[in-house]
Formats: C-alpha cells, sequence, structure tokens
C-alpha cells in the first residue's frame, strides 16, 4: 500500500514532476523517522531530497520534524544515529534456477523504507536508483536459472535458531521463519533473496500475488549461500 501524501517544497515538484512524485508514494515504506525515531504514518510524509549525481536520495520525516526541501549545496541533513529500517518476508516459492521441483527458501526484502535512492534520467529528469548497489554486486534483474545457480560474491546466509540472518552490502537483515523455512535452507545450501522498493514485503496479499509481484517488479535477484 503506497502513501497517501508526500509532503514537498515547489523545487522537488518542479524537478520530480507528477510521475516522479507518484513513485516516491509507492517506493516509501512505512518505517521510522529518522529525525525522530517514532514511527512514520502511511498518511503523509514530508520529504527531503539531497541531491549529488548518482548518490542523490530522498527522505521521509513527519511533517513537524523536518521542513520538505532540495538540498543541492551547503550542508546536507544527516539523519540522527538510527538505522535505516526494512521489511522483509521468508517464504518457500518456486525454483526458478530450475534446478529442483521442490519448494525454494526465498527472502524477499524492502532495504530501505525511508530512504529512496534517484539518479539523473536522459530526459533532464530523474528515476528510482534504489537497486544500483545490489546489481553492482551482482545480483541481477532478470530471474536467468544460469545466473541465479552463482553464489553472490561477499553475502552469506547464518541460521541463528528459528532465524535467517542475511549479510550483503555491509547490511544485515534478519528474518524469523518456520521449521519447513530453515530446514529448506539448510537442504539447499541457502536462500533466494530478491530485493525491492516496488513491494514493501509487510503489505497483506496473497501468495500467488508475492509470486507474480516478485516476478513483474522491479527487483534485484541473487542466491545467497549458507554459512557453514
Amino acid at each position: 500500500m503506497p502513501i497517501e501524501e508526500v509532503i514537498v517544497d515547489s523545487r522537488t515538484k518542479e524537478e520530480l514532476g507528477e510521475a516522479g512524485l507518484g513513485d516516491l508514494r509507492r517506493r516509501f515504506g512505512v518505517g521510522d523517522c529518522l529525525a525522530c525515531g517514532r514511527p512514520l504514518s502511511r498518511r503523509r510524509v514530508a520529504v527531503v531530497v539531497d541531491e549529488f549525481y548518482s548518490m542523490t536520495h530522498a527522505t521521509a520525516y513527519h511533517p513537524e520534524c523536518q521542513r520538505p526541501k532540495w538540498i543541492d549545496q551547503g550542508l546536507t541533513i544527516v539523519p540522527k544515529d538510527r538505522g535505516i529500517s526494512y521489511h522483509s518476508l521468508f517464504f518457500l516459492g518456486p525454483d526458478f534456477r530450475g534446478l529442483t521441483p521442490k519448494p525454494l527458501p526465498w527472502l524477499l526484502v524492502h532495504p530501505s523504507l525511508e530512504v529512496l535512492q534517484l539518479k539523473p534520467n536522459h530526459g533532464g529528469g530523474w528515476e528510482s536508483n534504489d537497486l544500483a548497489l545490489y546489481f553492482g554486486i551482482g545480483l541481477t534483474a532478470e530471474p536467468d536459472p544460469q545466473v541465479l545457480q552463482i553464489s553472490v560474491p561477499g553475502t552469506r546466509a547464518t541460521i541463528r535458531r528459528n532465524s535467517l540472518v542475511i549479510s550483503i552490502a555491509a547490511q544485515r537483515w534478519h528474518c524469523r521463519g518456520g521449521d519447513d523455512e530453515i530446514q529448506a535452507v539448510q537442504a539447499e545450501g541457502g536462500v533466494l533473496i530478491a530485493v525491492t522498493t516496488a513491494i514493501d514485503p509487510h503489505d497483506p496479499m496473497p501468495f500467488s500475488e508475492i509470486l507474480e509481484a516478485v516476478q513483474m517488479a522491479d527487483c534485484a535477484l541473487g542466491w545467497v549461500p549458507i554459512n557453514r
């Protein structure tokens, strides 16, 4: 479910246009305000855009905590010492690699609920750059069976009791799972991850819609081996 309203200044509205603002509404998740740490509301958030070429990003705050603005010079707004929130879903799904008819362990992750990356496009506007980091380390946009048989370098999955911990790109994602999911990770020797800001894994949706969304949405896919 998208954020209902993003509050922006006139510069941000001019730079992003209605399509860009709609993209922010769809891709922001309900995380925590980076100023005060309290949960954000799905109803409305204030947006600050910090422009710095391919490292440009939009951040979400409570309207009472931060005035919306577009920053292209001077001091950058640095959030207080609070981590970026993520949502994840650990489930059993089909094996896109074609290696086994058995269900495969999947982890669907929205990695940055309050921070969205942007980059300039050839039309003079801006477009999503949320997945560039993950493509850069070896994840793929296409569910290519051959690519997904190869472990993503520098990543690992660790089982801690009934939880799965993914270490990737200097980040750690924790997600609880049932016995079936944990056993599948152990049996297969890893987990297939789908990283995206186009889906919030905590939004209620039927399992069939989750699988369709993973295949149709803008996702970075990769195989993460278990740390034995």
